[in-house]
């Protein structure tokens, strides 16, 4: 969307939504931040690498309220995801993320739009009660099978009564 500093390309964006919109029932969760799901994660422009940390956290904010902004009240919109396992060190190139940065991209979206805020956490590998307490709708990411690069391809031994545990604890937070 922003191949160079300050101008933006929605002609992708603005056809995703506009073919969502022509289809009863689909709703869309946009996900938004430097950190979004897929593969590879981040998807940073070449010039962001040329910036500091100051000017390159700037950056992130004025695409997100970019986003938001451009997007409006369409309807297909339904809720913001605000970065992608945010606390989670994972994905090439993905800078960390703190919690104040995080703190300061939710209350970005906030201040520009009224719909839900998501936040989504590695269903193993985060906290999910700080996140719950952040979030207007917490989504999880469960990987049963994953690649480990010491011991290959490895199943996660916990059962689904941890998770339903742990969504119980999150619950009480909401």
């Amino acid at each position: 969307i922003e191949k160079e500093r300050g101008r933006y390309d929605w002609g992708e964006l603005d056809w995703y939504l506009w073919e969502a919109g022509k289809r009863d029932g689909v709703e869309i969760t946009l996900a938004v931040g430097q950190k979004v799901p897929r593969w590879p994660e981040c998807w940073l422009p070449d010039w962001f690498g040329q910036m500091n940390q100051s000017t390159q956290r700037q950056a992130v904010l004025e695409m997100i309220s970019a986003v938001v902004t451009h997007v409006g009240s369409d309807p297909v919109v339904t809720r913001w995801q605000v970065e992608n396992e945010p606390f989670l060190a994972f994905g090439e190139g993905c800078p960390a993320i703190t919690s104040d940065e995080l703190e300061q991209e939710i209350d970005l979206v906030r201040s520009l739009d009224d719909r839900p805020v998501q936040l989504t956490v590695s269903g193993e590998q985060e906290p999910w009660l700080d996140m719950a307490a952040r979030a207007d709708v917490l989504g999880l990411s469960l990987y049963r099978l994953v690649w480990d690069d010491t011991i290959g391809f490895m199943f996660y031994p916990l059962s689904p009564e941890y998770y339903r545990v742990k969504a119980e604890a999150a619950k009480l937070l909401a």
